[in-house]
């Protein structure tokens, strides 16, 4: 059975660089509950991977290389009423999109397609925590849910931040 590229790429994915930044501003607060304005921004420049074309009696190669960003911006509910623990909610405006380029050679032939990619949701809903430890390390936990037309989507974040 041969395989086609789909099922390559499937098996396989692309590095890439990760560029972001987080915007937070206190705007109301009310006994231990405080009311942040946020904006989360990602970008991902991938890099360049190639795979064989299968099947073919001339060789073949394609190459890849995906770009894609995300937007988060909403209010974001802080209870401060634990000691070093603040669980938060927040309900975001979300956006994804993206590009992923195909450059093909088989043979002596060659030529290039540019796939958009955009995201089926506009919201997403977030249930997290932070845990400060110690005045240098602290740890976060994260579940986020992605409601579509077609259905839900969800993530979750688990990291830690070391300052010195």
């Amino acid at each position: 059975r041969s395989r086609g590229l789909g099922d390559v790429y499937k098996r396989q994915g692309i590095s890439g660089y990760l560029f972001g930044g987080s915007l937070r501003k206190i705007i109301a607060s009310a006994g231990d509950f405080e009311i942040e304005g946020q904006g989360d921004f990602v970008y991902t420049y991938g890099t360049e991977k190639s795979w064989p074309v299968p099947g073919l009696s001339v060789s073949g190669e394609v190459t890849g290389k995906p770009t894609w960003m995300r937007v988060a911006i909403g209010p974001r509910i802080i209870y401060r009423g634990f000691y070093d623990f603040y669980p938060y909610t927040s309900l975001n405006f979300y956006k994804y999109w993206g590009t992923f380029t195909m450059d093909q050679k088989i043979g002596d032939l060659s030529g290039q397609e540019e796939k958009k990619m955009s995201g089926k949701n506009f919201l997403s809903a977030v249930l997290g925590s932070d845990y400060i430890v110690t005045r240098s390390l602290r740890l976060k936990g994260q579940f986020e849910l992605l409601p579509h037309s077609d259905g839900l989507n969800f993530g979750f974040l688990l990291g830690f931040r070391y300052l010195f």
